[in-house]
């Protein structure tokens, strides 16, 4: 995965978020880790924060900054480009990727409780507890 843009696409509400800050501790932290929340648009200064991060984690990328993102990395020089992350509920069509050697997109797709019976918990909420049961020893 080296020197690639991994794209995570799924609904809202989904898991995305929760199963990546799950292993932002994992892969060290903060401090190898740049995490950027992608709500009020991406800027191409984000593509900066990896020179003293190993990972870049763009969460809430909307469609019409895809290619500003892309783009920014061919300009950066993919090289230089250390793994990307991406979370997202909007993307383009997969045509528009074909120029772009260095993506690859996963589609998440929200998991149901299915045995022993239905229940009406989603999957990111079963996660939120067990995070916050070890955050507050609860």
């Amino acid at each position: 995965m080296k020197n690639k843009v991994t794209i995570f696409v799924g609904p809202a509400r989904s898991g995305k978020s929760i199963l990546i800050h799950s292993y932002i501790d994992v892969w060290g932290g903060l401090k190898k880790i740049a995490y950027c929340g992608c709500h009020t648009g991406y800027k191409p200064k984000m593509l900066e924060y990896m020179k003293d991060r190993e990972v870049l984690i763009l969460d809430d990328l909307r469609k019409r900054d895809f290619f500003k993102l892309l783009d920014g990395v061919l300009n950066y020089g993919i090289e230089n480009v250390k793994p990307i992350f991406v979370l997202t509920n909007d993307m383009p069509k997969y045509e528009k990727l074909a120029k772009y050697d260095f993506v690859q997109v996963f589609e998440f797709t929200p998991a149901k409780c299915v045995y022993p019976g239905e229940c009406s918990m989603e999957l990111c909420e079963v996660f939120s507890n067990v995070r916050r049961s070890m955050e507050y020893g609860k």
